[in-house]
C-alpha cells in the first residue's frame, strides 16, 4: 500500500511506524502521525501503537513530538500500565533546554493518572513552579490541579498550596489566573480560595497587565472579599470605575456584579452604579450580536431580582426585533414583566399582546404568560392586562386559545361574580375549536370551577362526556372527572346524568388514576352525598 494514501488499517500503520526509513523521514513521519491523530479522534483502539508511539516520543521534530504526546495523554487513561513506558523520556524531556519541549512533557506526565509515576511527577512540577519560562510555570500550576485528584498527600506534603498563593505575585498574568483557578480546586471542599486584602488591592493594582479573560476572572474571585470599611470600598470603587463602562461585555457584567457586592450594604450607590454602566450595557444589547443580547438579557435578569426598577427607565431597548432568533426574543419576553414601571406600563402590555398571536407558538405561550404574570403581581394592571387576554380568544387561533385557558386558571375570579360571567361567556366561545389536549383541560378545569356563572356549562361538558370514548388523553379524563363533581355540587339537577355517565366510563378506564378516581367519587356519593362535597369542594 502506498505511504500517501487517503486511509489505512491499524495493521499498515504498524508496518509504517516500524519502518526505519519512515521514521527517519520527518516528513514521512508527520504524515503518517497525522493518519494515527485522525484514527485517535473517533476514539479507535490504537493500543497496539504504543511501543511504537514511546519510540517516536525521543523524536527531535517538535511536530512529531507533540503527536506522540497527543497519542498518549488520550491513551494514558485506557493503559495506565502501557503508559509507564514513556516515563523516562518524559522525565528526561523535563529537563530538556527547550522550554516548549519541557513544558510539553510535563504536560503530558501529569496526565498519566497512575499511583506508581506520583513521585517522577512530583518532582518535575516543583522543578517546573521555579522554572525561568513562564510557559512551563504555566504548565506546572495547571499540573498541580490534576495531581491532587490522584494524590493529595503530594499537595500537603510539599506545601504546594503555599507556593500557589506565592505565585499570585508570578511576573506572568498567566501564571497567576492558572493559580486562581488551580487553588479553587484544590480547596474547593474549603470553598476554594481565600481572597484577603492584600492579595485583593495587588491583583486591582496589576490589572492593566492582564488579558480580557484574566480580568473576568479577577473579578469573578473579588466576589470572595468584602472590605470592612466604608473607605476601604471607595478605594476599590474608583480602581473598578473604568471597568462600568467597558467594551467587553464580558468584563462590563463581571465589573457590574462585583460593584454591587461592594455596594451591598450602601445601597444608595446602587442606582449609580447601573446609570454609570446603562450605556454600555445598551449599547452591547443592540450591537446585532444575538449570542451577545441574550447574555446581556440573562446578566439584566440576574441583577434585578435584588434591584427592582434599575433598567425600568430603558424598557424599551429591551422590545424584541423582528430578526432575532427565537431564543433571544423568549429571553427578553420572560424579562419584560420585572421592568414594569407606571411610566412603561402601556408599552410593556403593547409588546406582549403583539407577541401573544406570534406565528410561533413557544413566543405566544411566553407572551401570554408574561402577561398573566404581570396581572398577578400588580392589582393596578389586573383588568388591563385580562382584558387583552380575553380579546386573543376571538382570535380563533388554537394555540393562543388554548395558552390562554391555561394561564385563566391561575386567576380567581370566585369574589367577582360579574366578572367571572363576563369571563365565562368569553370561555364558552372557545368549546368549538379547542382540539388539543392542554386546551381541553383547562377549558374543562375552568366549567368545574365557575360553572354557576355560565348557564350552558353543564352542556358544554357533557359535549366532552359524549365523545369520551374518542378521547385519547387520559389528563382530559381526569379533569372532566373533577370537574363535573363539582359541578354537580352547585347544579346537581342538570349534572346527575352526565356525572353518572362519566363516573362509568372512567371506571374501567385503562389508566389507572382516572379509574381510580371515578371508583373513588363513586364510593364517596354512595356513602355520604354532603360529605363528599364537603371534601371534593375543599369546604372546611
Amino acid at each position: 500500500m502506498s505511504l500517501y494514501a487517503t486511509s489505512y488499517r491499524i495493521d499498515e500503520l504498524v508496518s509504517f511506524l516500524s519502518d526505519p526509513e519512515i521514521v527517519s523521514n520527518v516528513q514521512q513521519l508527520r504524515f503518517v502521525m497525522r493518519k494515527v491523530l485522525l484514527l485517535l479522534t473517533p476514539g479507535a483502539d490504537l493500543t497496539v501503537l504504543f511501543p511504537h508511539m514511546v519510540k517516536i516520543l525521543a523524536h527531535n521534530d517538535l511536530i512529531i513530538k507533540k503527536s506522540a504526546c497527543f497519542y498518549i495523554t488520550v491513551q494514558a487513561n485506557a493503559n495506565p500500565d502501557l503508559s509507564l513506558l514513556a516515563v523516562n523520556t518524559l522525565v528526561k524531556d523535563c529537563a530538556d533546554s527547550n522550554p516548549y519541549i519541557r513544558g510539553l512533557a510535563l504536560k503530558t506526565l501529569c496526565s498519566i493518572q497512575h499511583l506508581a509515576l506520583t513521585d517522577y511527577v512530583a518532582k518535575a512540577l516543583l522543578s517546573g513552579l521555579k522554572d525561568r519560562s513562564a510557559y512551563v510555570r504555566r504548565v506546572a500550576v495547571t499540573g498541580c490541579g490534576k495531581i491532587s485528584v490522584t494524590s493529595h498527600e503530594f499537595i500537603e506534603g510539599n506545601g504546594v498550596v503555599d507556593l500557589l498563593y506565592g505565585m499570585l505575585r508570578d511576573t506572568d498574568p498567566i501564571v497567576v489566573i492558572n493559580c486562581m483557578h488551580t487553588l479553587d480546586e484544590i480547596l474547593k471542599d474549603e470553598g476554594g480560595i481565600v481572597i484577603n486584602k492584600n492579595i485583593t488591592y495587588y491583583l486591582l493594582n496589576k490589572l492593566s497587565m492582564f488579558t480580557e479573560w484574566g480580568v473576568v476572572t479577577i473579578f469573578e474571585k473579588l466576589l470572595k472579599y468584602k472590605p470592612k470599611k466604608d473607605e476601604e470600598t471607595y478605594d476599590i470603587l474608583n480602581i473598578l470605575d473604568p471597568y462600568l463602562k467597558h467594551n467587553n461585555s464580558a468584563i462590563l457584567t463581571s465589573a457590574i456584579k462585583l460593584f454591587l457586592h461592594l455596594v451591598h450594604d450602601l445601597p444608595q450607590l446602587k442606582g449609580e452604579v447601573f446609570n454609570r454602566a446603562q450605556h454600555a450595557l445598551i449599547h452591547s444589547l443592540s450591537s446585532g450580536n444575538p449570542e451577545l443580547a441574550f447574555m446581556i438579557v440573562d446578566f439584566v435578569e440576574e441583577v434585578l431580582s435584588d434591584n427592582q426598577d434599575l433598567f425600568a427607565a430603558k424598557a424599551q431597548s429591551f422590545f424584541c426585533k423582528y430578526n432575532e432568533p427565537l431564543y433571544v426574543k423568549l429571553k427578553k419576553i420572560t424579562l419584560l414583566p420585572k421592568l414594569i414601571s407606571e411610566s412603561n406600563i402601556g408599552d410593556v402590555i403593547e409588546e406582549l399582546s403583539m407577541h401573544c398571536s406570534d406565528v410561533s407558538p413557544e413566543i405566544s405561550k411566553v407572551a401570554i404568560k408574561s402577561l398573566s404574570d404581570i396581572a398577578l403581581k400588580y392589582p393596578q394592571y389586573y383588568a388591563l392586562c385580562l382584558k387583552r387576554l380575553l380579546l386573543l380568544l376571538d382570535l380563533q387561533i388554537d394555540y393562543v386559545t388554548s395558552n390562554v385557558l391555561g394561564v385563566l386558571q391561575s386567576f380567581d375570579f370566585q369574589s367577582e361574580p360579574e366578572l367571572a360571567k363576563a369571563v365565562m361567556e368569553s370561555i364558552a366561545k372557545c368549546s368549538d375549536y379547542v382540539d388539543d389536549s392542554e386546551g381541553k383541560s383547562s377549558l374543562i378545569y375552568l366549567l368545574g370551577e365557575y360553572g354557576e356563572f355560565l348557564e350552558d356549562s353543564p352542556y358544554i361538558l357533557e359535549e366532552f362526556v359524549d365523545t369520551i370514548s374518542e378521547e385519547t388523553s387520559h389528563n382530559v379524563k381526569y379533569y372532566l372527572l373533577s370537574s363535573l363533581m363539582k359541578l354537580f355540587f352547585k347544579r346537581p339537577a342538570e349534572c346527575q346524568d352526565i356525572l353518572g355517565r362519566v363516573l362509568e366510563h372512567c371506571a374501567s378506564d385503562d389508566n389507572l388514576d382516572v379509574s381510580d378516581r371515578a371508583k373513588l367519587y363513586y364510593s364517596m356519593l354512595q356513602h355520604d352525598v354532603k360529605e363528599a362535597q364537603r371534601v371534593v369542594m375543599g369546604e372546611v
